[in-house]
């Protein structure tokens, strides 16, 4: 299977998924992992590791991250385009990374509330893109912050096949290339794509 995981984020949040991918290698999968390039260094062996150049220390070390450790939501409100940008930042070169993908592995910390984001959004863009998507987000709460867990594991054809709650735990699941191919088949969403319409729009 082809493998990509966007690790975004503190060195904590990317460390973990640079173990994983190094297992995913290890069992014979082709693993890109995306992450900033103040991260790759801590990055195993094994995994391809594509980078970007924001920095999420810099992100946190500003008004940002200050609004964010404060859970001051009038400073988060007004620095919501630095975070937009940072996000972003991580928009081309994933889209580059996810070509050929049958899996994406996407760790997240959203806190409660957002609840239409796992069982809307990431199913959506799962049966769009004719890919497995484990959605990974954080749980409990740090810093004033609840954060909402509800992590998924959704098959290519935007089906749920594993739902997680606000406590920590493991869900798997199976996914293979014949579920990926046969989604593909049904719903070729992306193989319809007129690029050469909307590539003057940019």
């Amino acid at each position: 299977m082809r493998v990509v995981i966007a690790a975004a984020g503190s060195r904590g949040d990317a460390v973990p998924f640079g173990v994983l991918a190094a297992r995913l290698v290890a069992r014979g999968h082709d693993v890109t992992v995306v992450t900033h390039a103040s991260l790759a260094h801590v990055m195993p062996d094994g995994p391809r590791v594509v980078t970007v150049a924001s920095d999420p220390g810099a992100l946190l070390a500003g008004p940002a991250g200050t609004a964010l450790r404060r859970g001051d939501l009038r400073a988060l409100n007004r620095t919501r385009n630095v975070f937009a940008e940072f996000l972003q930042s991580f928009g081309p070169t994933t889209r580059e990374a996810l070509a050929g993908a049958d899996v994406i592995l996407v760790p997240t910390a959203l806190t409660a509330g957002f609840d239409d984001v796992p069982q809307v959004l990431v199913r959506a863009r799962a049966l769009e893109n004719g890919v497995g998507l484990a959605y990974a987000n954080h749980v409990g709460v740090e810093d004033g912050l609840t954060f909402g867990g509800a992590s998924v594991i959704v098959g290519p054809d935007g089906g749920l096949l594993a739902q997680g709650g606000d406590g920590a735990e493991l869900l798997v699941a199976d996914i293979t290339r014949d579920d990926v191919a046969a989604a593909r088949d049904a719903v070729p969403y992306l193989a319809k794509l007129r690029r050469d319409t909307y590539a003057s729009w940019r």
